[in-house]
């Protein structure tokens, strides 16, 4: 957790010609930013199915927002223990920039209702890791079709 300020500090001397003397400071205090800060988007993930049909995939962003080179690994799991959600690297790590990963939803047969799960992803050279990513899938009847 970074805390950050600002404010002035001033000097004064009796008969000195550039007095009083003001000065801008910034402070920072917290961890250093040496290493890699991973920043994800979309921060949490929805996703809707009807009966026996899976919902497109969704891409998840995965950016190194500081310096180094981000090397991440993603797991994921569910609240129901079956293998629903399913996610993938898209491309290799990288320094800067970003990652792309395909978070995909296979219900296998999962009858009607709402499930959660979460992907978390780690980094052993990232300041703020691991990130947990929330996920939530509806599965509905679907609409019947009217001949």
């Amino acid at each position: 957790m970074l805390f950050r300020s600002t404010g002035v500090i001033s000097s004064a001397g009796v008969g000195v010609q550039n007095s009083p003397l003001a000065m801008a400071v910034n402070l920072t205090v917290g961890p250093s930013a040496t290493g890699p800060i991973l920043a994800v988007s979309p921060a949490s993930l929805n996703f809707m199915a009807s009966t026996g049909a899976n919902p497109s995939p969704v891409t998840l962003t995965i950016n190194n927002s500081s310096l180094g080179t981000i090397f991440p690994v993603l797991t994921t799991s569910t609240s129901d223990a079956n293998p629903w959600l399913n996610v993938a690297l898209n491309n290799p790590a990288g320094a800067g920039g970003s990652i792309t990963a395909t978070v995909s939803i296979n219900d296998g047969g999962l009858p009607n209702g709402s499930y959660t799960g979460s992907i978390t992803i780690t980094d052993g050279a990232a300041m703020n890791s691991p990130i947990t990513i929330p996920v939530a899938l509806s599965i509905q009847v679907p609409n019947p079709v009217l001949s």
